[in-house]
Formats: structure tokens, sequence, C-alpha cells
């Protein structure tokens, strides 16, 4: 079986032909997520051959996130499709290794794809990495527009956007794991993805935006809070931006990942009575440990100068941290942390091993989101890896 990336247009139109017949969107779905996406490039997109013929494809998706002040290159993992003829032969697996390799290759830090078939990724590397889902009973919210409060609901109209993306830049920023993004992203995202703009609402006061959301479409009372912000003191403005979405007649249920902030939650709780499960749809994988770190180093250094000197002390000089395969030694000083890494052998004071599951969830979400104890315990991860704004935005998948 022949695996490499697309050569020409042809073989991209054979891919949407095969995406087309094998999931219940039509062709023009997938054509039109590609064709807008500011980031599709042949050299993304992958198949595998068997004897000449398409045996299956698999899409990457190229972007960044937001850790602190440090931005990592994600690998998103998307368009996953085998011909039916060739499943069992081992074609997508064939594709998930090749690029893993070329990700490793081409600076990428982490990998991420959503999924409810974790043991078909898992045989790839990729590792389950639960967080926090919000579930709000929303039969009894009543649609708010603002009257008795500083705000003004209105719909999104293609002149705010230039506010919209100020928002949604001043507020992500604080968040972890949220997209680094541009014009062009956001133009690409209200082009495929039209039905955004049916639920997309901006709360107003005066004559300036001071918060948006974003619902998705209602399937069987169900609704997806597709993603929302605010500026830094109009956290009030979400109350009837929300029941706006929630209170539709036909919502049951409006579900979202919301990052800990204290307005959205609790924004939550106050329009009705929620649940919080676990969801364990997203799974990541560690491509580059070492060079990720190093990435990291001035976020890092920031969290370790938040420290007394007492709680300084109290940490190893050398740490190692071994991730899989991958390892590393951070030098933790008062002032810096420094990354070290050596073929020959590395001198430390103290080695932590973790998995890629725990790395990532220490990682976006904060050591306390790891469920072993001699790692939610541990100093110096409680030092470099506090509790973080975790967001996962349904806008910003693939």
């Amino acid at each position: 079986m022949e695996v490499r990336q697309v050569q020409n247009r042809e073989e991209i139109d054979r891919i949407f032909d095969m995406l087309g017949s094998v999931f219940p969107e039509d062709r023009s779905f997938f054509q039109q997520r590609l064709d807008y996406d500011v980031s599709n490039d042949p050299e993304t997109t992958w198949i595998a051959l068997a004897d000449g013929e398409l045996a299956g494809s698999v899409q990457l998706f190229p972007y960044r996130i937001h850790i602190g002040s440090a931005e990592l290159l994600v690998g998103g993992i998307g368009s996953v499709a085998a011909v039916p003829a060739y499943r069992g032969l081992g074609a997508v697996q064939a594709i998930l290794a090749e690029m893993s390799l070329w990700m490793s290759s081409h600076g990428f830090d982490l990998s991420l794809l959503f999924t409810g078939i974790h043991p078909f990724y898992e045989k790839a590397g990729w590792e389950t990495v639960e967080a926090p889902l919000y579930v709000l009973n929303a039969e009894s919210v009543l649609m708010e527009d603002g009257t008795g409060t500083p705000y003004q609901i209105s719909k999104f109209e293609a002149g705010d956007l230039h506010e919209v993306m100020e928002i949604c830049e001043r507020y992500n920023r604080k968040n972890a794991n949220t997209r680094v993004r541009t014009r062009e992203y956001w133009e690409g995202l209200l082009k495929w993805t039209g039905h955004v703009t049916d639920n997309f609402w901006v709360a107003r006061k005066g004559n300036e935006i001071a918060a948006y959301a974003i619902g998705g479409k209602e399937k069987a009372g169900k609704l997806n809070l597709l993603e929302c912000a605010y500026l830094d003191g109009e956290g009030e403005a979400m109350k009837p931006l929300l029941s706006r979405i929630a209170g539709a007649e036909s919502v049951k249920r409006l579900e979202a990942t919301l990052p800990e902030d204290g307005v959205l939650p609790e924004t939550f709780r106050q329009l009705g009575s929620v649940e919080v499960v676990d969801n364990d749809e997203t799974m990541w994988k560690v491509i580059g440990l070492p060079a990720m770190l190093a990435k990291l180093a001035p976020e890092l250094t920031d969290r370790i100068a938040g420290l007394t000197g007492e709680e300084v002390a109290a940490l190893p000089e050398r740490l190692l941290l071994r991730c899989g395969s991958e390892r590393a030694v951070l030098v933790l000083e008062p002032s810096s942390v420094i990354v070290q890494v050596s073929p020959w052998g590395l001198v430390y004071d103290e080695e932590i091993k973790c998995t890629a599951a725990e790395f990532c969830a220490m990682l976006t979400q904060g050591i306390q989101a790891v469920k072993r104890e001699t790692l939610r315990s541990n100093r110096a991860l409680q030092a470099l890896f506090p509790g973080q704004r975790y967001a996962m935005w349904i806008t910003e998948r693939y």
C-alpha cells in the first residue's frame, strides 16, 4: 500500500467523492470546508493507495494554540475515511503513522482529534483526555432581550466582524487551548459554516459591542454553544445573550465546554439547573516534547517567578520529565526555566514519568485535571502547571 500526500486537484476531488459517500454530509460540505480553510494545503492532505486505487485519506489541519504567553503548533486530524472495500487493510493506520513522522519533522508540538472510537486511534498513539462538559437544562429558560440591563441584544451583521474579532482575541488570550486566529480564518469560518450566522448574537452597550455568543443548530432538543466571549467587566452581558440561545422554544438542553472564568459557569447556573459531566471525545498526541518545552520556557519562567523564595527552594533544581519515549530536563531557577536535552545522558535531581494524556491534561487544564495522585501532589508540577482556563470551542474544530 502506498501512502503519500496528494499531488493534484484530481486526487483531491476523488477524496471529496469518497467523503461524500461514507459520511452523512454530502460532497459539497467537505469541499467547502477545505476550500475556505486558510490552512488548507495539498501538503497536509494524505492518501493511501491500493494498486493505484484510493483506499483512504486523512486531512491535517495545522493551527496554533495559546498556552499562557506561548503559542504551540497543533496538527488537527479530521476527514478520516476509508473506502468500504478497503477497510480492515490498515490504510488509515498507515496514513496516521506517516503523518506523525511528518509532523515530527516539521516542528509540530501536539496533535488533536475528536472521536468516539478511541481504541482505533490508541493504536496510532493518541490518548484520551477528559474535560468538563456543562449541560444546562434549558426547558425553563426565558428568552431575554437585554431589557433592564445596559445591553441591547441583536443579530450579528457583517459590519460587526472587526469588533467581534477584537473581543475574541482579548478574551481567548486568557484561555488555554484557544486558537490563534486571523481575519482570514474568521472570514473562512463564516463562509463554510454559513449556519453560524443564523444563531450569532451580539450584546451592545451604547454604540459598542461588549460580548457575543454563537449557538449551533438544534437537534432533537439539544443545542451546542459554539463559542462566546466578552470584554473585561462586561460579563453581565452573557446572561441575556445565552438566554437568547437557550430560550428558543425547541431547545431542551444547551451544552458547552466552558472556561472557568468566574462568569460563564455561573451564568449557566443562573439560567437553570446544570450538570457537569466528563467529555471524553478529545484525544491528544505529543509530537515533540523537548521543542515544545523550549517554547513554553518563558511562560514557565513567569509561573516560577510568581513563587516565594521558600517555595522555589522546595523545588528540585533539575527536573527530568519523561513523556513516553521523549524526555527533557527542566532547570528550575528563581529567574528562569531552562530546557536541556542531551543524547549522552542528563543530570537531574528528580524524575517524573507521565503519559501523553497526563501531560496534555496538565498543559491545557492544569495539574488538578490529572487523576494520578502522585502527579497531582508533586510540588514542581503544581508550580509549572497550575489550573488553566481551558476552552474547547466547537467553532475551532475541524
